[in-house]
């Protein structure tokens, strides 16, 4: 009859649970369970350009040195990644695992988005933490006009409404612009506008959430102002149209009307100089799609 050694099977034993399997019972202080690593502090947030900087303090754990946890920096401009199954989901990864980093930069944003940022930690046995998910608004930058050209939205982006000027004629125009994946005008850009600064404000146009311009037209040919607009619309993906913008009763001698072809969304336009040296919104030859 062979002796069994009792010492042997607990020391097999502890090994083949390891210490993520539980310790209870009998193998109570031969190991102890991995703890997840301890995510401290708040995110730091700071916008660059079109990029945001991103820093956080330095994770500890409790089996892996701090030189050996990796990160993981997520992104969303929705706030959908504050837990860490939500941030997997979710997030768009900007930096993937990295051992030993405490900062990094997100590019290629757009001007007028809010950003939710948050970092995932993991240790040496995969054991996950996220710090406390920070926001961001980066700002649009400052409308630029240009007398005629090419106007066109921001990468990333779709023409979905518009807004300007107006008194006698469209005195300005430029384009709003939203997510090329869903478009929502509470989350639009200013986008390139063109003409001055006469006449009043008008109401800015947006087509409906998750729909974008799909068609233009309008008239131009006031006898003062032969080659500026004196009326605009834009014709949404879900068929909705926008009202005429214009002033009095004037309405131009000269129609225009460009769509996209099929399959494909406005990102701008192209238009000819203002007849007054920049003062109006010149008269648009045709639309610019993707």
């Amino acid at each position: 009859m062979k002796l069994i050694n009792l010492f042997a099977i607990v020391s097999l034993s502890a090994a083949v649970i390891g210490c993520g399997g539980g310790c209870g019972g009998l193998f109570q202080g031969v190991c102890s369970e991995n703890q997840a690593p301890i995510a401290t502090g708040q995110i730091k947030l700071t916008a660059n350009g079109n990029s945001i900087d991103v820093s956080w303090a330095d994770a500890s754990d409790d089996s892996t040195a701090a030189a050996a946890l990796e990160y993981q920096v997520v992104y969303s401009t929705v706030d959908n990644i504050s837990t860490i199954d939500s941030a997997i989901a979710n997030g768009t990864v900007s930096t993937n695992w990295t051992k030993n980093i405490n900062n990094a930069i997100i590019s290629n944003l757009n001007w007028g988005f809010k950003y939710y940022v948050s970092v995932l930690v993991k240790d040496a046995s995969a054991a996950l933490s996220i710090y406390p998910v920070a926001d961001k608004i980066l700002e649009a930058q400052q409308q630029v006009l240009t007398n005629g050209g090419d106007l066109v939205c921001p990468t990333g982006t779709v023409m979905n409404g518009f807004g300007g000027r107006k008194g006698q004629i469209i005195d300005q125009l430029y384009l709003q612009c939203g997510s090329a994946s869903i478009p929502v005008g509470s989350n639009s850009v200013m986008g390139p506008g063109m003409g001055g600064f006469g006449g009043s404000v008008f109401t800015s146009f947006f087509c409906p959430d998750g729909s974008s311009v799909k068609r233009i037209r309008g008239t131009y040919g006031h006898p003062w102002y032969p080659v500026d607009l004196t009326e605009f619309q834009v014709i949404c993906s879900d068929n909705n149209a926008t009202q005429s913008y214009e002033a009095y009763s004037e309405t131009g001698s000269v129609a225009f009307e460009f769509s996209c072809a099929a399959g494909q969304k406005a990102i701008g336009f192209k238009a000819l100089p203002s007849s007054a040296s920049g003062s109006y919104a010149g008269s648009i030859i045709d639309i610019i799609c993707k």
